[in-house]
């Protein structure tokens, strides 16, 4: 018999990022003109709106003048207008200049914008519509009635790391509703529990994805063109690995600088965080940002798999929209006009539902519906075998790049073979060492916090693998992948010792550990990192 405390609303978002939020808004606005009175929810694990979000981020606007179409003067926080292009290639010590830049990184006309501050901003406006968001609250497990969703069962507060309950303990809360909208971002843990519960990647290609590793620096003025973009290839990244920088030149002498690397990669001993260092070390990065400094760091996984590896994006009882439902250009590197208008899809179809009173998968199917005729799809499916082009590393991959651009997307092989990220990695004998790196100072430039004393967010659940075989067969590549030391190597005990306060949320661990023994999970309510200027 369930003792949890109830709540009942019609409508439940899962995740306070664009997709949810403008789903949010978009549904409060089209109810307003419907003689129907629902309730609509948003649940988010952070303390504040936009603290858990992060991306680089150039805005296409297409979708947020369908969502507020006065946006501009309603005080959307973008920041420059981008008026120059450049992609480059980078070797060590050297730069060279594409003759052209790919219509796809095409980003004149477009807006240079902080995603938390967008988030923030957007979230304000979904309250003032009479939207509930309820913050600090993580969402631990989906709850069914069979194969259909019902809603979403919170984390409990105030458990010891033994399980104990201390002074401050407040159990779970069952909240109910008509439709669950999942939008948690890459690698969810719910989502991804009810991809594998419902079996919603049957016939689809693997999911794969990329870790962006960003700071945001305050550079003089004398080093600093406003509204200048430039995408990188090459250095520090080896041939086979694919990914490639950014920089992006906001107002008032911020630079945005970051890398991105593919998951897909097979050195055991390649670092995440240091792979970035080693591309702020290039010497167009520092004539840039020498006299300059960091204030804020963060990561996160990016979903790029593209659209043959989009789940089922319904059920009765659910959708998956934003990345949660692979809703991203990769070949573009943009996913913020992606997600919002996945939302406004998602939230056009919930209407119908409220007006029918039919909550089933065959009327939620209309979703996937709405999204083949609409222009996302259109965009998604010239972009559809991108990342897995290079797969075979750089040169290769720019081959099939090439071939896509002037076949809309198919190229030489529709669709290209994908397999999962974790699956690459090579073995130490077949050439790979490992090496250890300090990612200590950058933590604090995140902000990260979490209340220590309860039960790790992160477990391994089979630690014996850590001491024996992953050791022996690949060097521990969690001390290397890992962007905010969570997990550290004890000598003396020979075992993996794991640092949760540390968790900046990405999600690498739970896609590249070879084994896959890592499970992630929303820690108690308001922890992670704290971004602002993200």
């Amino acid at each position: 018999m369930n003792t949890h405390e109830e709540i009942q609303v019609d409508i439940l978002f899962v995740g306070a990022g664009p997709a949810s939020l403008a789903g949010a808004y978009h549904l409060s606005n089209l109810i307003q003109k419907s003689s129907k009175n629902i309730s609509i929810a948003i649940i988010e694990k952070s303390q504040n709106l936009g603290d858990h979000i992060l991306s680089g981020a150039v805005m296409d606007p297409i979708a947020i003048k369908e969502l507020i179409p006065n946006y501009l003067e309603e005080g959307a926080p973008v920041d420059a207008l981008v008026n120059q292009c450049k992609t480059l290639f980078l070797t060590k010590n050297n730069q060279f200049s594409f003759p052209w830049t790919p219509a796809l990184l095409g980003n004149k006309g477009y807006y240079l914008t902080s995603l938390s501050k967008l988030v923030q901003w957007l979230g304000k406006k979904v309250q003032d519509a009479g939207v509930d968001v309820f913050f600090e609250t993580p969402g631990s497990e989906l709850l069914y009635d069979g194969d259909k969703v019902i809603g979403v069962r919170t984390q409990s507060r105030g458990l010891s790391k033994n399980g104990e309950k201390k002074s401050t303990y407040q159990p779970p809360i069952d909240i109910k509703a008509k439709v669950t909208i999942l939008g948690e971002g890459a690698s969810g843990s719910l989502t991804e529990s009810l991809i594998k519960n419902l079996n919603l990647r049957e016939g689809k290609q693997p999911a794969v994805f990329s870790t962006g590793v960003k700071e945001v620096w305050e550079v003089p003025a004398e080093n600093h063109r406003q509204g200048l973009v430039l995408h990188t290839l090459g250095h520090p990244l080896d041939k086979q690995t694919f990914g490639g920088g950014w920089v992006y030149h906001f107002k008032n002498n911020q630079v945005s600088i970051g890398l991105v690397t593919g998951l897909n990669y097979s050195k055991s001993d390649l670092d995440l965080h240091q792979e970035f260092q080693e591309f702020k070390r290039h010497p167009m990065i520092q004539k840039i940002i020498s006299g300059g400094k960091p204030v804020s760091y963060g990561a996160k996984t990016i979903s790029e798999g593209g659209y043959y590896s989009m789940p089922k994006l319904f059920g009765s009882g659910f959708l998956l929209i934003g990345e949660s439902g692979g809703f991203l250009n990769a070949g573009r590197l943009k996913g913020i006009h992606c997600a919002i208008k996945s939302g406004m899809l998602a939230a056009e179809t919930l209407l119908e539902a409220i007006e029918k009173e039919d909550y089933s998968e065959e009327l939620l199917q209309q979703f996937q519906k709405r999204f083949e005729n609409s222009w996302l799809k259109k965009e998604l499916w010239k972009v559809r075998n991108f990342h897995q082009a290079f797969s075979q590393g750089l040169w290769r991959g720019l081959f099939h790049f090439m071939t896509q651009l002037l076949s809309g997307g198919r190229g030489l092989v529709d669709p290209l073979p994908s397999k999962e990220d974790y699956v690459s990695l090579k073995k130490i004998s077949e050439g790979f060492e490992k090496t250890s790196n300090n990612k200590t100072q950058d933590l604090f430039l995140s902000g990260v916090y979490h209340e220590e004393n309860q039960p790790s967010h992160i477990q391994i659940t089979n630690p014996e693998v850590c001491g024996s075989r992953c050791l022996e067969e690949y060097g521990n590549p969690c001390l290397s992948f890992c962007p905010a030391n969570v997990f550290e190597w004890l000598e003396k005990e020979s075992k993996i010792q794991l640092n949760p306060s540390n968790c900046i949320h990405c999600k690498t661990c739970v896609i590249k550990d070879p084994y896959q023994i890592i499970q992630w999970k929303t820690p108690e309510g308001g922890g992670g990192p704290r971004y602002k200027e993200m």
